[in-house]
């Protein structure tokens, strides 16, 4: 459908004039900058009217880019599902989190919560990689991610990731120095030693 609701028709100009003028790093509505929120989001729309704009029409390539922040979404959630519970369990949630009303709902709006959405949960996916998988390298995901979370809406993607991230690493902290307790060897090597 057409852009709708005060906020679509906004964000489509402001990704519109970037597609047109290539200023990437300061978002601008009517040739004035507006820095309400950050360049992330508007970055990858005006990428998706550049690429599809001229072929599918504006309104379109715009949804388009929903549906994959959307779809994306929903396989970072896979992952950080079956990386916690396994495979069957993560199946379910995936399924359960595509067809609650508040998700179809917000996927189908042009808001920077979709990227916003996305790069959080990535972040705790590739948490979850490092700490419960034992997989350090991924902090740097984490850290990619998470910056890209903040591109998209300021302080407010960080502040999700901490406080959801909690809920990753204290049960982890905790099974960690049982086993110190237990004699078994520390998944990360140093923690041990440091938490004692």
């Amino acid at each position: 459908h057409d852009l709708w609701t005060p906020d679509e028709p906004r964000e489509a100009a402001i990704a519109l004039e970037m597609s047109q003028t290539g200023q990437w790093l300061m978002p601008q509505l009517a040739s004035v900058p507006f820095v309400e929120k950050p360049p992330l989001a508007y970055v990858v729309w005006a990428l998706f009217l550049r690429g599809f704009g001229g072929l599918l029409g504006p309104t379109i390539a715009l949804r388009l880019s929903l549906a994959v922040w959307g779809l994306l979404s929903l396989g970072m959630t896979y992952l950080l599902a079956r990386r916690l519970r396994g495979a069957q369990f993560a199946g379910w949630v995936v399924a359960i989190l595509a067809t609650l009303p508040g998700f179809v709902h917000v996927t189908h709006w042009l808001l920077v919560d979709n990227a916003l959405l996305f790069f959080c949960v990535a972040t705790l996916w590739a948490l979850a990689e490092a700490y419960v998988g034992g997989r350090r390298a991924f902090l740097a995901v984490a850290g990619l991610c998470a910056a890209c979370a903040f591109l998209c809406k300021g302080v407010i993607g960080p502040a999700v990731i901490g406080l959801a991230g909690l809920g990753l690493f204290i049960p982890w902290a905790m099974d960690q120095a049982r086993k110190h307790k237990a004699g078994n060897t520390c998944g990360w090597k140093g923690w041990c030693a440091w938490h004692v």
